[in-house]
């Protein structure tokens, strides 16, 4: 009986060396499956970011950012203020340029809020953002500057340039 156990403790350690060595080579397996899998996930999620960034930069397209114009707690108070900076300080139809406009932001007691105005064209964006600069020769617009609306991006490559 003695002889009969160890005959079968011989063949089943020969077994236990094959499955660890089955085991070692279906884990190597599993490991190069999710190295690739990682790989193309990686690949994928970058691709994916920018066509978000692509996204991003085609919807602020039209857009620009008034600051500085006093905020009211009226919103037509604001849409009058930017009529009257499009109109007075910039010799431009409100009309055929304004499409729609906001502020942006949490509000603060001590803080201006900017306003994001979209245009209806980029055309008109091109023609309000060029005759910015007159805005500082009239005294009651001074302190109102207007800027393209940019992605995080795009604010973060122009701060470096």
């Amino acid at each position: 009986m003695k002889e009969a156990f160890e005959d079968v403790k011989k063949v089943n350690s020969g077994n236990e060396e094959k499955i660890g060595d089955a085991l070692e080579v279906k884990w190597v397996t599993v490991k190069k499956e999710v190295s690739g899998l990682e790989s193309r996930l990686t690949t994928k999620f970058v691709e994916i970011k920018k066509d978000v960034e692509t996204l991003e930069i085609e919807k602020k397209r039209t857009n620009i950012i008034f600051h500085g114009v006093q905020e009211s707690d009226d919103v037509a108070e604001d849409v009058e203020k930017v009529r009257e900076i499009l109109s007075k300080g910039l010799s431009l139809d409100c009309e055929r340029h304004l499409e729609e406009m906001y502020r942006i932001g949490m509000k603060k007691e001590d803080k201006v809020r900017p306003i994001r105005l979209i245009v209806k064209s980029l055309e008109g964006k091109i023609e309000i953002i060029k005759r910015a600069k007159q805005l500082k020769d009239i005294s009651e617009f001074k302190k109102v500057f207007i800027s393209p609306d940019l992605t995080r991006k795009q604010q973060l490559e122009d701060k470096e340039l």
